[in-house]
């Protein structure tokens, strides 16, 4: 009792040893995101601009989370996802350092998770190590560790990887606690992106290898199982089926709804089948040599049959083999479907979104090619003890490269410039040049931004996003006529697009066509009726033709669902003065001085409305706050001049 006990606490220390070194691994090469911002590239949508995400965790941001709703902002529906980031914010405010440092932690605990999983099902501590500390640090897995919107990666595998290791103590001790926490487990993952509804199928691949439930070969199983009927294997997993479909259910019409799903029209049946074989060879070679990475890979001009039958015939030799050696090599059929298996969701096939294949894709799935290549090496070299040392003490070379290649990928991502910048490098694309512009553009270098906006144009002439850019850039240099040109190109060729016909009806206020503007307006908001921004400026239009009703309409829409919009609450204002409801203006200008301090022209109004009042006092405090948040401009200066005279 007393040598199984110490052997027991031997194998614990060992255990804790190589999870200290797992962590210290992992942390060497994400620390450095504490650093680092948010990227103009979904971060928006999940938290800087999102209204429901910045109020942090209440009863009402719990049910929204929960809600259709929720769809809107990102075309999926992910409640525990949003529940992550709704508790950030509640947390830490808006502060992207900590969200970073969140992401980390999360990659770290997958990292110990997957270590377990392997421990537990396999037996083997070394193997299962070093599976591990491939997945910890390998350059692929960077953007869903360092894109604070990809917290939803990093969740949905952290209860994926609890599912597999409850179903492997199910499969060993049989007890019922087990089998229902995989299912909860399962269940959770799903909330927080439905990309893991392959799972049944996984475990079945499990109960081949290593757990050996179907009579396979077991070589370093820990506990062998007696044979198992196929039908009763795939009956006990019916729960999880159940989920997988309802879930599968579930994202389909919110990619669909959310209009996430690429129109099939841009792309054929036939290019997306050629592109997923392609691209299953693409991660294979990506997983051996992960360079020239990047956040956006575009589709190519052409999808060459030749391409796609030379990978087709690449994946159809490793599957023969996987199949006909199952017996010989079970890890590389399970690790080889594990690879195939769980790519099938985001392989293309079904257009998400306009990229050819991303990086963050192969965070999971890339454990079955890890498995399949670490086993296959290790029982080929059993046999020659001499190449196992050999092997053994040079195992650490692949990671510490992988590890400061990982490092240098992270570094990509410390803000919006570098990481688009990098991505032109790696792979140019229309998306990459374009977000690159829009940063020169905040920056007001627009000369910079125009030309690789034009290149961005010149790579996709259809694109949305350049033509809709140089519209903007045009509005920037008050080039007006140039604006509604590229804007109405735009419309053209992208009608169904809100955006254009919210610029251009901007532009056509510019230009002194508020008849047009409501027209454009109007349209956009056929297009996305929820949209504020579109309703509140529709209103400003009404205002400047001196329709005050239809204004107030517009503004008592935006107010109802936003109570506290600064925007809807100054031109309310405006509209009731206007009208002589002097007391109700005086409420929202204050309102807006509140809210959002640095908007002075409220304080004028309300300087102004004091004036006439004979409140002096009144009159010059506001009078004077306006003077100091304008700069001392002209018109508030004046206003000052004029109420300290007549005091």
């Amino acid at each position: 009792m007393m040598v199984t006990n110490r052997k027991q606490n031997s194998v614990m220390k060992r255990h804790g040893v190589i999870c200290m070194g797992l962590v210290l691994l992992t942390l060497i090469v994400f620390e450095q995101v504490r650093h680092y911002g948010f990227v103009d590239y979904d971060d928006g949508a999940y938290i800087v601009k999102n209204e429901a995400v910045q109020k942090g965790l209440s009863a009402e941001t719990v049910a929204w989370a929960f809600s259709k709703e929720s769809i809107k902002p990102t075309a999926n529906w992910h409640p525990l996802t949003w529940l992550s980031h709704l508790a950030d914010i509640s947390m830490f405010g808006s502060k992207p350092g900590a969200m970073h440092v969140e992401n980390v932690v999360i990659h770290v605990t997958n990292v110990l998770l997957l270590f377990a999983v392997l421990v537990s099902a396999t037996g083997n501590r070394w193997r299962s190590a070093f599976v591990a500390a491939v997945f910890s640090v390998h350059p692929l897995h960077v953007e869903s560790v360092a894109w604070i919107s990809e917290r939803k990666d990093v969740l949905s595998t952290m209860f994926i990887l609890v599912s597999v290791w409850s179903y492997v103590r199910w499969t060993k001790q049989r007890a019922i606690r087990w089998y229902l926490t995989s299912l909860l487990a399962f269940v959770l993952s799903l909330l927080a992106k439905q990309t893991y509804v392959t799972l049944p199928f996984l475990l079945l691949l499990l109960d081949v290898w290593p757990l050996a439930r179907d009579g396979a070969r077991q070589t370093d199983a820990t506990v062998p199982s007696d044979r198992i009927p196929w039908q009763k294997l795939v009956t006990e997993k019916a729960v999880y089926f159940l989920i997988t479909t309802t879930f599968c259910t579930v994202a389909f019409i919110g990619q669909r709804d959310g209009g996430a799903m690429g129109e099939l029209e841009q792309y054929t049946v036939t290019e997306r089948v050629y592109n997923a074989i392609i691209v299953y060879a693409l991660y294979i070679k990506q997983t051996v040599w992960p360079l020239r990475l990047a956040v956006y890979y575009p589709y190519p001009r052409e999808i060459l049959f030749t391409d796609a039958l030379a990978s087709g015939l690449l994946l159809l030799a490793i599957t023969c083999c996987a199949v006909l050696k199952r017996r010989t090599y079970p890890w590389i059929f399970t690790g080889w479907f594990w690879y195939l298996g769980t790519l099938v969701p985001v392989i293309g096939i079904v257009q998400i979104g306009s990229q050819r294949m991303a990086d963050r894709y192969t965070y999971f799935p890339m454990i079955g090619l890890l498995i399949a290549g670490v086993w296959f090496v290790s029982e080929k070299l059993a046999a020659h003890p001499g190449r196992k040392t050999v092997l053994v003490r040079s195992a650490f070379v692949p990671v510490v490269a992988l590890a400061l290649m990982a490092r240098i990928q992270t570094s990509y991502w410390k803000d919006t410039m570098t990481l688009f910048s990098h991505a032109a490098e790696a792979a140019e694309s229309c998306l990459a040049l374009t977000n690159i512009a829009h940063e020169y553009k905040e920056k007001g270098d627009f000369k910079k931004a125009n030309l690789l906006t034009l290149r961005a144009l010149a790579l996709e002439p259809a694109s949305m996003s350049a033509r809709n850019m140089l519209g903007l850039l045009a509005m920037a240099e008050n080039r007006w006529d140039a604006a509604e040109m590229y804007f109405r190109q735009t419309i053209h060729l992208h009608p169904r697009a809100p955006g254009p016909h919210y610029n251009l009806g901007l532009v056509l206020v510019e230009l002194g066509r508020s008849d047009d503007a409501i027209e454009a307006y109007h349209q956009a908001l056929r297009l996305e009726p929820d949209r504020r921004d579109i309703r509140t400026n529709l209103g400003v239009a009404y205002l400047t033709l001196g329709d005050n009703n239809k204004a107030m309409e517009q503004f008592e829409i935006v107010l109802d669902s936003s109570p506290g919009s600064p925007e809807a609450n100054y031109n309310y204002a405006i509209a009731l003065r206007n009208i002589g409801e002097t007391e109700r203006a005086v409420r929202h200008f204050q309102s807006v001085t509140i809210s959002t301090p640095d908007m002075w022209y409220s304080h004028i109004h309300l300087a102004e409305i004091y004036l006439q009042k004979q409140q002096h006092g009144d009159a010059l405090r506001h009078a004077r706050t306006a003077v100091e948040l304008s700069h001392g401009s002209p018109e508030t200066t004046k206003l000052l001049r004029v109420i300290q005279e007549e005091h």
